[in-house]
């Protein structure tokens, strides 16, 4: 065989040879790679220096991050995580350093983020089968990043919070998150390979002690009514059961759902003030007189709301004003879209 031609045989053979070789490898390294089992949200609060799944506490309108975890277990039969947290605590404990690592697999990843909520923002409960009813389902949040790391927001969605006209958001309240991770392969870029999605609503009973949550309240009086924004309210119906409002109370102490009298004696107690004892007099809402501060209580017959801010003419009660509402829902309402018409509107200091 002339050297040329044994040449070229020799160059086509190594070609061939690494072909084969980058196909081996890449399969071997498709092969090894870790396999995705899970989804998880953790929580990043200001000042904790690391992400954890469960329940956080923010300052009002505090800033805090969310972070998609993916958990895969590798060939070796090893846990790692996918995140661009720092650190991880899970609910079985915390997260070994070198067991986290940021995703920079050839698969294509996108993560959707979602908040869990109520399905409807009110039920009258006359029985305890009736709390089956009220599902907790998951709300896609479709102006979020879907990035593996997003900063975290504040605001009423689908969980019935009424707003009046010119508020877009509330820095406070009880916000629930489920995220969804979809793994894309070069066989399709519009159905995933895979989908992994963290805890759902469905399951959010069963997990409530390290579900993702952010608990976030006013100061003062407002506090522990600015805290059931984005729960669902429960009222014990005309022919409610012992039973039933026992079931209800445990949902108001997981921190499930709220009551609206629960709420006002919450308001009061936490005041240093006895709902007996309350000193009412009768006020005017056309500016006529001061407005005092935010958590005092207004009421017009059974209807009974807790000021929020001073909205109209400064420093003067009137119907610009905001306030607490809690009638079939948490609400932000002005004054002015409820006290209409006749009858006595009085004022309790707290």
């Amino acid at each position: 065989m002339e050297p040329e031609t044994r040449r070229f045989w020799l160059i086509a053979l190594a070609i061939l040879i690494g072909v084969v070789a980058l196909m081996l490898f890449g399969r071997a390294r498709e092969e090894l790679a870790p396999t995705p089992q899970r989804a998880w949200v953790a929580i990043e609060a200001p000042g904790t220096g690391g992400a954890r799944v469960g329940g956080v506490k923010v300052d009002a309108g505090g800033d805090f991050v969310l972070h998609a975890v993916l958990e895969a277990d590798t060939w070796q039969g090893e846990k790692v995580y996918y995140t661009e947290a720092s650190s991880l605590v899970l609910p079985s404990g915390e997260v070994e350093p070198e067991q986290l690592r940021v995703w920079r697999g050839d698969t294509e990843v996108r993560v959707l983020w979602f908040s869990v909520e109520a399905a409807k923002p009110y039920l009258e409960v006359d029985s305890p089968e009736e709390l089956a009813t009220l599902e907790f389902r998951e709300f896609f949040l479709p102006d979020w990043p879907r990035t593996w790391s997003v900063s975290g927001k504040w605001g009423a969605t689908s969980a019935g919070v009424t707003l009046p006209r010119g508020v877009k958001h509330l820095p406070f309240g009880t916000r629930r998150f489920n995220v969804r991770i979809e793994l894309f392969g070069p066989e399709s870029q519009i159905r995933p390979r895979q989908r992994l999605q963290s805890w759902t609503g469905a399951e959010l009973q069963a997990n409530l002690e390290h579900f993702p949550t952010v608990f976030s309240q006013l100061g003062g009086t407002l506090g522990p009514p600015s805290a059931v924004f984005g729960l669902p309210q429960l009222e014990l119906g005309e022919s409610a059961t012992a039973p039933a409002s026992e079931a209800v109370a445990e949902w108001r102490r997981e921190g499930l759902a709220f009551s609206r009298l629960a709420v006002i004696h919450d308001a009061i107690n936490g005041a240093g003030a006895v709902p007996d004892e309350l000193a009412w007099e009768a006020v005017e809402l056309t500016g006529e007189v001061p407005w005092e501060a935010a958590g005092d209580l207004i009421r017009v017959g059974e209807r009974w709301v807790l000021t929020y801010q001073d909205l109209g003419v400064e420093g003067r009660l009137d119907y610009e004003d905001l306030c607490f509402d809690f009638d079939k829902g948490a609400a932000v309402r002005r004054l002015g879209d409820i006290f209409v018409g006749e009858g006595l509107v009085e004022r309790a200091r707290l």
